[in-house]
């Protein structure tokens, strides 16, 4: 299950605060939702989840000041993601 706008503002105020987040579905349908510091740390994680777990679906957002989330570069799924590096 994808994080809740709650968790999203909890993120935020941290003395950690993460200002994006990757929403993965994995092979098996789950939905797992990951904190990134910055845009090339969502890069990193939406990368290694389709290359080492195979994922099905990566997405990044940015995470706003009010929990919500704005789509970033839009979703990256296994078929554009194989097709891409061959």
């Amino acid at each position: 299950m994808f994080a809740s706008v709650e968790d999203r503002l909890t993120l935020r105020s941290g003395a950690t605060a993460c200002d994006f987040t990757v929403q993965i579905v994995t092979k098996d349908g789950n939905e797992i939702e990951i904190a990134a510091d910055d845009s090339d740390h969502a890069l990193t994680i939406c990368t290694h989840w389709m290359e080492v777990f195979k994922a099905e679906r990566c997405e990044i957002f940015r995470i706003l000041y009010d929990g919500s989330i704005n789509p970033t570069i839009g979703p990256v799924t296994k078929e554009a993601w194989r097709s891409k590096i061959g």
